[in-house]
């Protein structure tokens, strides 16, 4: 199993996005959202292009600022599931967003600014 460490800046409260490129990979941080709210928990949107000759795989982020980060996809009922795995499909891309997908920070350690840049670590593999 191959696995890709890359890690990103997440625009907190903030449409602009900070785009980093590795192993094929566009991963563009759009925005988050939940930023301290009393069970301490957000929400963090990416655009994932591949542009490697394979799918790509997300299977996990962390963060300093929260205890742990999940991956969730909420459903058309609104009901939230936690994943394994994102698949990127070869030659597209995901907007977790329009798509329902998106990182949850869980047990933030201390309230966020809005405008702020908060660091995630993802870990990528193409098995």
């Amino acid at each position: 199993m191959k696995l890709s460490w890359l890690t990103i800046s997440a625009a907190a409260f903030s449409l602009a996005a900070s785009a980093v490129c590795a192993h094929g990979l566009d991963v563009r941080a759009d925005w988050a959202s939940g930023i301290g709210t009393a069970d301490k928990t957000g929400a963090v949107y990416l655009t994932i292009a591949n542009d490697a000759y394979h799918p790509e795989y997300l299977y996990s982020a962390a963060s300093p600022v929260a205890e742990r980060v999940e991956l969730h996809r909420t459903g058309p009922s609104g009901a939230m599931t936690r994943l394994d795995r994102l698949e990127i499909p070869f030659s597209d891309s995901v907007d977790m967003r329009k798509a329902g997908y998106h990182l949850m920070l869980i047990g933030l350690k201390r309230r966020l600014r809005p405008g702020e840049r908060i660091p995630l670590e993802l870990r990528f593999s193409d098995d």
